[in-house]
């Protein structure tokens, strides 16, 4: 069953040039819109690491502002304590530290720690605005040799109180006291909301790190003792590289992407780092690619539609066009295509298509007309071939005292060649085989020709010799300036005296395969009848007794052809005839046809096989 083909838009020409349009369309914006989506990212990547440089400019004046007001801070206190200490004033110490509360509330220092320096090199707070301190050995946290050589100290280190603290630390000396240092203390967590309350980007956190990039505080307490390396490791962070941003550097976190930024602590061995989530410029750049989503879409709709209708219209002439054809291809061969404003390129093919609509309607008359004339030749040949098989001999004829065996078969409808056996008298009858030249009508017309003068001569009985001769007289004066000419072996079989009296004339040898099992050929010099003339025919004779084979046969089986393009031959036939050990002429003729059919295979018979097989019972 055919399948039914395609109908409607779906299926034409149009459908396909709108796919194309809108692939070809939709391919370059998404293209350019992901290219405009990289380049973009990173501008925006760049400008939120400006913005970050900036932040963290900031922060870190910050910090060094605060150690500036820090160290003004302990000058002051300084003083005070000094002023306080030469005047003598014996007031309790808890005047002392009203005024260093103060100093703390407005200051946001964490704490004011007045600490002595024993002479074992201790440092021990004795006052402080937060009791916490109190009695606190602080030699364990920073170096009193370095203190004492620099008078002054700013660095972030571990706290007894806050874990993590901003130490800004002055060394006291005065006659008649002990030494003494004071220190204004503010916690990492205190420090880092007061820079984070500076910023207004959501999520940004502040950490400080140690010198192994270690976070020791930070406004996300989940980064608290990780790790931010470009390695892995254990409890690790893992940093990469932004290859268009100089030092910048991202990670991931629970899943989300952040941006940082990394920068030493003025005066300290601590690190700052600013982290941004990507969220914060992913909010603004999606509203961009929202905005150039819709104006895609925009784009994709309008000029789909536009793109759908026209080619709609224009796909009208090829459907009409595959109409017609379809319906002409079912068989209404009245059908034709008509054209159209829009057609285009189509109408040319539609035009093509008419004209061949036409010729095929004129071809087909044709056709009918030779296939009537080809039927009524076909016809007449078969006639011919009917006539030609019913006048050689049937396959059941019989002559009394010889046992014959025939095989006929023609390369076409009609054959040149033919064979026939004619009893003369009681004691005499004329074998003949023949062939033709050439295959077809005409050599059938002139080898049976042949055959009906050989016969209408042979009633008399004459010597073979002027047999021949007379009946290529009659045939020469048939043949004219036609150049067909027919070999043939024929003689007389002559039953009571044994022996076979026969002129080859042009033909092959005869075979005689003697009781004994030996094989002998027998031939003539002479040409093929219808030629020319004869002066005279040589002929000779073949004695025979009961159980002699004689083998009479035409080109078609010693020039068969295999599908090697290989021929039968003589020698082959030879060797088939000298393999024979059967009881009849039929037995022998099947062995040959069968050896030669053997070899042929399926090669395709080229000229007509005639034979002839007989003995003297």
């Amino acid at each position: 069953m055919t399948k039914k083909s395609r109908r409607g838009f779906h299926g034409s020409l149009g459908f396909r040039v709108l796919s194309i349009s809108i692939v070809f369309l939709g391919i370059p914006l998404m293209i350019y819109s992901a290219a405009l989506y990289v380049v973009d990212y990173r501008q925006y990547v760049r400008n939120l690491y400006e913005e970050v440089d900036l932040m963290s400019r900031e922060e870190i004046d910050w910090v060094a502002e605060q150690e500036s007001f820090h160290r003004n801070t302990l000058t002051l206190i300084d003083e005070f304590v000094t002023t306080f200490h030469l005047r003598g004033n014996t007031e309790d110490h808890q005047s002392v530290n009203a005024i260093l509360k103060k100093f703390t509330l407005h200051q946001n220092i964490s704490a004011i720690v007045y600490n002595r320096v024993t002479p074992q090199g201790q440092i021990i707070c004795k006052k402080s605005t937060l009791s916490l301190y109190e009695g606190v050995d602080f030699s364990r946290y920073f170096s009193l040799k370095d203190l004492r050589s620099l008078k002054e100290a700013v660095f972030i280190s571990k706290d007894p109180v806050f874990g993590y603290s901003f130490y800004v630390v002055r060394y006291i000396h005065r006659d008649g006291a002990p030494d003494a240092v004071v220190m204004a203390i503010v916690s990492l967590e205190t420090m880092l909301s007061q820079m984070n309350e500076f910023q207004n980007t959501t999520g940004l956190s502040i950490s400080v790190l140690d010198k192994d990039h270690k976070v020791i505080a930070s406004t996300n307490h989940n980064y608290e003792g990780k790790r931010f390396d470009e390695k892995e490791g254990d409890n690790t962070i893992v940093m990469d590289k932004i290859s268009y941003v100089e030092k910048g550097h991202t990670f991931v976190f629970k899943g989300k992407k952040h941006f940082i930024d990394i920068r030493k602590i003025p005066k300290t061995d601590k690190l700052l780092m600013i982290s941004i989530p990507e969220t914060v410029i992913m909010h603004s750049f999606l509203s961009f690619l929202t905005k150039l989503g819709l104006f895609l879409l925009f784009v994709i709709i309008v000029g789909g539609l536009l793109t759908y209708f026209f080619t709609r219209r224009m796909a009208r002439p090829m459907r009409q066009l595959s109409n017609v054809m379809s319906s002409v291809g079912t068989g209404h061969l009245e059908s034709t295509y008509k054209e159209d404003k829009y057609g285009f390129e189509i109408n040319g093919i539609g035009e093509a298509f008419n004209q061949m609509r036409k010729n095929l309607l004129d071809y087909i008359e044709q056709v009918k007309t030779e296939k009537g004339l080809k039927e009524a030749f076909e016809k007449e040949l078969q006639i011919g071939h009917q006539i030609q098989r019913a006048i050689l001999p049937d396959d059941d004829a019989h002559v009394d005292g010889v046992d014959i065996a025939t095989y006929y078969s023609p390369a076409k409808e009609v054959a040149g060649d033919f064979y026939d056996f004619l009893e003369i008298d009681e004691d005499k009858v004329l074998m003949t085989i023949a062939d033709g030249v050439g295959k077809g009508i005409s050599s059938c017309l002139y080898s049976f020709d042949l055959r009906s003068i050989l016969r209408t001569a042979a009633l008399q009985s004459p010597p073979l010799d002027d047999l021949v001769k007379r009946a290529n007289t009659i045939f020469c004066a048939d043949t004219k300036e036609s150049c067909n000419f027919v070999t043939l072996v024929t003689g007389y079989l002559n039953k009571k005296e044994k022996y076979y009296e026969f002129t080859d004339a042009g033909h092959l040898p005869v075979f005689v395969k003697r009781k004994n099992g030996a094989v002998e050929q027998f031939t003539t010099k002479g040409i093929a009848l219808g030629i020319e003339e004869l002066s005279e025919v040589e002929v000779s004779k073949i004695s025979l007794e009961t159980g002699d084979y004689c083998v009479m046969y035409t080109d078609g089986i010693v020039e068969a052809f295999n599908e090697e393009e290989k021929q039968y031959t003589p020698e082959r036939l030879l060797r088939a005839i000298e393999s024979f050990s059967g009881n009849s002429s039929q037995e022998l003729a099947d062995l040959i046809m069968k050896d030669v059919l053997a070899f042929s295979g399926k090669k395709e018979q080229h000229d007509d096989i005639s034979l002839i097989v007989f003995r003297l019972q």
